[in-house]
């Protein structure tokens, strides 16, 4: 089973690689014929290829009110699979907080409507909401005396 899934993961990067070299041959004929600079298109192929096609994006950044903590949801679309979690971050940028939201197939109609918004509701208070069938849902994270990020969560019909 395991070579099966390493077969198709191979699969799934090499048709990739082919219809990158298929839309950056084209892009070179649309800069040639609109004498457009070619490096920023050779520039992003080679960041593509570097990051081995990883599709990771920020959809929200949120600093707290004493700005000491920011909050982002971090999505990561891959070929089988669309993730969405929620990280904290310091000042330095060191990571004191990440939890997975949610994992969905890789449809836009199917995670889209999941993906909800952040707000600081204090210095020291998080809430991640989101709709899911008509529930509207929230997720509440703390810091406690530690310092360490702590959560409680809490569900309400719309």
């Amino acid at each position: 089973m395991t070579s099966s899934i390493l077969s198709f993961s191979i699969a799934v990067v090499n048709i990739k690689e082919i219809l990158l070299e298929q839309l950056f041959t084209s892009l070179l004929k649309v800069c040639e014929l609109n004498r457009w600079p070619i490096e920023p298109f050779e520039r992003a192929r080679a960041k593509v290829l570097e990051d081995n096609f990883q599709n990771s994006y920020v959809l929200s950044r949120k600093f707290n009110q004493s700005r000491n903590l920011k909050a982002s949801l971090v999505a990561d679309h891959c070929s089988t699979k669309f993730s969405l979690a929620l990280v904290v971050t310091d000042l330095s940028d060191c990571e004191v907080f990440r939890r997975q939201v949610f994992v969905e197939e890789p449809d836009e109609f199917l995670f889209n409507c999941q993906i909800g918004s952040i707000r600081w509701m204090n210095k020291e208070l998080l809430r991640y909401s989101f709709r899911d069938k008509g529930i509207a849902k929230t997720v509440e994270f703390g810091l406690n005396a530690d310092g360490l990020i702590s959560h409680n969560k809490a569900k309400h019909k719309v």
